[in-house]
């Protein structure tokens, strides 16, 4: 799920701020089309500008040639854009009120789902912005880019662009607000204790996980994986494995994407997902290796571990709204500047939003990034003949009576597969090797990791020791965390 989607959730309906009803904040005297105008330049103000940059660097491309050092620049000046996006988004909220217009000049509050829509539209708008206004250079750098890509259109362009990025955050997102206005229908006095906070949240997550199958064949356009060759491996890899599934999808990105993902926590509702330049360009023994990958995330448990870790953060969050109310507060000790309510708001807002991105970009990314090293190791082993002296190297998934179970041992040329796939995947998607990543790390490291583990199993028992030790001391932390925030009531402020 995009962080970048997250934050902006985040941002558009949780806040330690609380202005007191009458307008006051800097928003207090403005009225409706003031809002608006305000809203409305946020918008034209972050549209403008990827406009702007969107030009500039197409007609650097028409003139030099495209090249990776531009495509790798135009993820970058993407990134900045979307975090540009964020804060002219909170700038809307938090300054102009948006939120409180959509409520009482619009009409709309209580409106199940309608509100929250509306809510977040000026985001949703500002990412079409974006996309639309980098439109001309991210055409032109493709049409130097992957065998059998489609040229889109603009439209066709901005509805895959939505799929990619808002496809699994919308549906969660819908699914959020339509529990929490049923439970203001269904308890108009909005008394709901800590435990029944706590029921829900955890209900909601359990909803999520088991529902998320759903959300991608609604979300992504994809079909299931043809019969032939490459799915007689697959499945043959899987039955091996002991992985049970619904279907191997391949995903429709008129190739534009090599990726691969797997969603569902239950077997039996399970879907496998490689995309359409995935299956074209990765040689079979790759895409088995990327296929053990996403394997290697349920072996794990990963889905399972980060519906919890979610839950345990709302306890997170809980505790670091209550502790900004009691220190950061007009009057309150900590505070050093001034009594301007305008101060005091910005000052709020700013340490939340920093907090929860660090906490997400920290603890979050370290924990992902240990995840993603443990489902590589499974990627090996998904292509490992099980002797750590081969070659010779016999290709098992090949074997109609290949041996059924995880291999023990990590081969040598089953590591040097998954790195090939790592190192194509790089490739095509214009990636730079080591370019960081906070949830994925870079490829470089990921592939220097695997090389350290050739002919080392005591390397690889060290490393899933220091895992779970990390999974169970993360779990204990956002045990505590929620636990104090049940008892001292901090968690029935979320809403």
């Amino acid at each position: 799920m995009p962080l970048i989607a997250l934050i902006a959730l985040f941002v558009a309906f949780w806040s330690p701020v609380s202005p007191a009803e009458g307008g006051v904040g800097p928003s207090g005297g403005l009225d409706g089309s003031d809002r608006v105008l305000l809203t409305m330049a946020a918008i034209a103000a972050v549209g403008t500008t990827s406009a702007l940059i969107g030009g500039l660097m197409a007609r650097r491309v028409a003139r030099r040639g495209p090249s990776l050092r531009d495509r790798r620049r135009l993820a970058r000046v993407s990134q900045w854009l979307e975090i540009l996006a964020v804060a002219a988004f909170g700038a809307a909220v938090h300054g102009a009120g948006w939120p409180r217009f959509v409520a009482d000049c619009l009409g709309i509050k209580g409106w199940i789902l309608v509100d929250e829509a509306m809510v977040l539209l000026p985001f949703l708008l500002m990412l079409l912005a974006i996309w639309s206004g980098l439109y001309p250079a991210e055409r032109m750098l493709k049409a130097a880019g992957l065998r059998g890509m489609h040229h889109a259109r603009l439209r066709g362009y901005l509805v895959l662009k939505a799929r990619q990025a808002l496809g699994m955050v919308v549906p969660v997102a819908v699914l959020f607000a339509l529990v929490q206005d049923l439970r203001a229908y269904l308890v108009p006095s909005g008394s709901v204790g800590s435990w029944s906070q706590l029921a829900q949240y955890a209900g909601l997550g359990g909803m999520i996980l088991v529902l998320s199958p759903a959300f991608v064949r609604l979300s992504w356009p994809a079909k299931s994986l043809p019969p032939g060759p490459l799915r007689a491996r697959l499945e043959r890899l899987a039955r091996r494995f002991g992985f049970r599934y619904s279907d191997i999808l391949v995903w429709d990105t008129g190739g534009a994407l090599v990726n691969a993902g797997v969603t569902g926590a239950l077997p039996w509702f399970r879907y496998v997902l490689l995309t359409d330049a995935m299956v074209e360009h990765l040689s079979p023994r790759q895409i088995e290796a990327v296929f053990g990958h996403e394997i290697g995330h349920i072996a794990h448990r990963h889905l399972n571990y980060f519906g919890l870790f979610f839950l345990g953060t709302m306890g997170v969050m809980a505790l670091l709204g209550s502790g900004i109310e009691e220190h950061l507060a007009i009057g309150r000790p900590l505070w050093v500047w001034g009594d301007s309510p305008t101060i005091e708001l910005i000052v709020q807002g700013a340490v939340a939003i920093g907090f929860a991105a660090a906490y997400f970009l920290l603890v979050f990314g370290f924990l992902s990034r240990r995840f993603e090293r443990q489902a590589d190791i499974f990627g090996c082993r998904a292509v490992s003949c099980g002797l750590e002296d081969c070659p010779p190297h016999p290709d098992v998934n090949a074997m109609l009576g290949a041996p059924a179970g995880v291999p023990e041992a990590l081969c040598p040329v089953g590591i040097g597969i998954f790195v090939e796939a790592l190192t194509s995947v790089a490739m095509l998607n214009g990636l730079e090797p080591r370019a960081s990543s906070w949830r994925h790390g870079s490829i470089a490291r990921r592939i220097a990791f695997l090389r350290g583990l050739e002919g080392r199993p005591e390397a690889e028992r060290r490393f899933q020791a220091r895992v779970r030790r990390l999974r169970v001391a993360i779990g204990l932390a956002l045990t505590i965390a929620l636990g104090l925030a049940i008892s001292t009531g901090a968690l029935e402020s979320l809403r």
